[in-house]
């Protein structure tokens, strides 16, 4: 697979408000990128889908969407995209993943560069990473530049696991999480509840919110009343023994808040539990770019976790089954979800496990549009990116464009056409 990309540079200016504008309709409208007769699934509202629509972008901001028999004039020489019989969607994001250290390349299975184009390839175009680390702060800047292809950056700290914490302490990791470009503080693990609220207070100063593992002494309560941003890996309703259903849904009520999000990283337990034949992912684009001796050597690891080995740590036997059931339950209470894979390991490939995440959602019981939103609305909600996660006017064109409408089947996410990140068209050529 290769990327073309076709870099709009032309900053954005007063078309947006006139395109904005509801008063009188749009004329002209000076453009980059036009996506013409595709069929939008917006992610507004109800969002169904919006067949033979015009979506134009200039510079990284949408100026207009709307039928294309009511398209405007364009002016400018745009870049003309036919997306007869496609489906356009927001940007896929991928809200838990461990950015990896750039100075580390020959460690892993891919370097840097190439590990972040695979998200664009994959349809992502956000991603949130669970490690803080000196060096992420200068991907993040050479993404924004356009220097470097991948997803925009939503950088944690590094990881906080403290016993106990004064509010002089919990001050000096938040200045710290500042001077390093952190986006949030990743909490591994907190002690006692006045420890939690220093940090809680700290992070507020600064504007920064707190995620990450269940802190054990705070409620439910007083994660909402602080603003704890989201729990991974299904904390707070993964207990050590299986819970009678009506207990369940009462602890799937208690954390269900519009400010709080889970993000249950399914597909990490999956790999780690034996789901998963090597097989599985021979069909993966990402495989191309994966050794011969990686791939021996993960087949191995994975075959020995289907055997019932631990390979990486301690082996969590719970079965997927509970965490598609515990899952649901939270989806039913009206828990916000978002989309995280934790991609790690052996074949914990990056962009495409996003993939193998919503898959696991719809497993669960899901409905597609609701995975959808988890994967796009939700995760922009999560980073307060009001102008993100959604195709409407002014917002940032971060865009996919699938061959299959993904409403019919979650399947279809993997159909990917092409990308639009910050207003750059990439075709996938396959």
């Amino acid at each position: 697979m290769q990327l073309r990309f076709f870099l709009l540079s032309v900053m954005f200016s007063s078309a947006l408000a006139c395109a904005s504008s509801h008063q009188s309709p749009v004329r002209s409208v000076t453009a980059d990128l036009v996506i013409a007769d595709v069929n939008v699934i917006s992610m507004v509202g109800d969002s169904a889908v919006q067949a033979g629509s015009t979506v134009v972008v200039r510079g990284d901001r949408i100026v207009w969407v709307g039928a294309s028999t009511d398209a405007p004039a364009l002016k400018g020489d745009p870049v003309r995209i036919d997306g007869s019989g496609q489906f356009l969607i927001p940007g896929l994001s991928d809200m838990h993943a461990h950015l990896p250290d750039p100075s580390h390349d020959s460690e892993g299975a891919f370097d840097t560069a190439t590990y972040l184009q695979l998200y664009l390839e994959a349809g992502v175009t956000s991603l949130r990473s669970m490690r803080g680390h000196a060096s992420h702060r200068a991907l993040r800047e050479a993404i924004r530049s356009g220097e470097l292809a991948g997803p925009d950056l939503y950088l944690g700290s590094e990881a906080v696991a403290v016993d106990t914490l004064s509010l002089a302490q919990a001050r000096a990791i938040a200045a710290k999480a500042v001077t390093q470009g952190a986006s949030f503080i990743k909490l591994l693990r907190i002690g006692d509840e006045t420890s939690f609220l220093n940090l809680s207070q700290a992070a507020r100063e600064v504007s920064l919110g707190v995620a990450g593992h269940r802190p054990a002494s705070a409620s439910p309560d007083l994660l909402i009343e602080h603003g704890y941003r989201s729990l991974e890996h299904l904390h707070g309703m993964m207990t050590k023994d299986e819970q009678p259903p009506a207990k369940l849904a009462a602890m799937a009520t208690q954390l269900s808040s519009p400010t709080l999000f889970h993000c249950p990283t399914l597909h990490w337990y999956a790999l780690r539990l034996g789901v998963y034949a090597p097989e599985a992912f021979s069909s993966s684009p990402a495989m191309t770019r994966v050794s011969a001796d990686m791939r021996a050597t993960w087949t191995k690891a994975l075959h020995k976790t289907r055997e019932g080995a631990a390979v990486d740590g301690p082996r969590d036997t719970t079965p997927i089954a509970r965490r598609l059931e515990v899952l649901k339950v939270l989806a039913d209470a009206g828990a916000k979800l978002v989309i995280g894979p934790d991609p790690a390991g052996a074949f914990g490939l990056p962009g495409y496990s996003v993939h193998e995440e919503m898959r696991l959602f719809a497993d669960a019981g899901l409905k597609p549009m609701a995975i959808l939103r988890a994967a796009t609305l939700y995760p922009a909600q999560l980073r307060n990116a009001d102008d993100e996660g959604t195709i409407r006017v002014g917002n940032v064109a971060n865009l996919v464009v699938l061959a299959k409408n993904p409403l019919e089947s979650v399947d279809h996410i993997s159909s990917v056409v092409a990308t639009v990140h910050r207003g750059r068209w990439a075709r996938h050529v396959r």
